[in-house]
């Protein structure tokens, strides 16, 4: 890490190794070898010895945070690779209200996806949502594969999100056309995209009508992910898997 995180009254702050250096090596060249403390602001150091105050102009506020923590996040990426990047994962969906929290669980995943711009729940979970679990603000000129946010590459689309899991108390292991209602919910609402995700595996009759539908172009994007694309998600995401490991943990 670049840089240590302090928080104070929920106020963060970083602290950069570097500026931290240099501070030392300013006190030391004029004879000041005490130990010093550091007051991290937004936009400055602050450095307390026993004869000296330094003051170093810096960003130490929420950017600089946030530009650690994805540092700190990239780490754990690779770590959580090198620890389990062969390991299987193991779904424990036992009924409706773990259903629900899925679909909290795919609205982290696809915020941290580059090509999405806002992810909304559409309705709580008592009341109903039309087959449209999740409304995303998506740039129609990349899909998944293609990340850009330029300037110059961006227009905003509206996709609709649905979310479907398999029960572990089910003896079925996939889903299939009868579960999902994809050519009324596209009907209904025209969206510029539709996204299918699922816990376990989606049936060949519904790959190829999502296929067919795709083909059709006319929606700029159909997209689904079966189990596999969410669990490689998570493997990069740990923060995300920690905070819903009563649905889905490592076997």
């Amino acid at each position: 890490m670049e840089s240590s995180i302090e928080i104070h009254n929920d106020i963060q702050n970083s602290i950069s190794r570097k500026e931290k250096a240099f501070a030392k090596a300013i006190l030391e060249s004029i004879g000041d070898c005490s130990e010093f403390r550091v007051i991290p602001q937004e936009n400055q150091l602050v450095f307390i010895s026993d004869s000296h105050v330094l003051m170093k102009y810096t960003n130490s506020g929420m950017e600089s945070v946030n530009s650690e923590k994805e540092l700190i996040r990239a780490r754990q990426q690779h770590e959580i690779e090198l620890l389990f990047g062969s390991q299987k994962f193991v779904w424990n969906i036992s009924d409706r209200s773990k259903s629900a929290e899925f679909e909290d669980l795919v609205l982290e995943l696809l915020n941290r996806e580059a090509w999405i711009f806002s992810v909304k729940k559409v309705a709580p979970t008592n009341q109903g949502d039309n087959g449209r679990d999740l409304i995303c603000e998506y740039n129609m000129l990349h899909n998944e594969h293609q990340i850009s946010k330029d300037e110059n590459s961006i227009k905003i689309g509206k996709m609709i999100v649905q979310c479907k899991t398999n029960l572990s108390t089910s003896k079925k292991s996939s889903v299939g056309k009868a579960d999902v209602d994809v050519a009324d919910t596209i009907f209904d609402y025209r969206p510029e995209g539709y996204m299918l995700v699922v816990n376990t595996q989606i049936t060949r009759d519904l790959t190829e009508m999502l296929e067919r539908q795709k083909d059709r172009k006319e929606q700029n994007s159909i997209v689904w992910w079966n189990s596999f694309d969410v669990e490689e998600r998570l493997r990069k995401n740990p923060d995300i898997l920690s905070r819903y490991k009563n649905l889905v943990s490592y076997a």
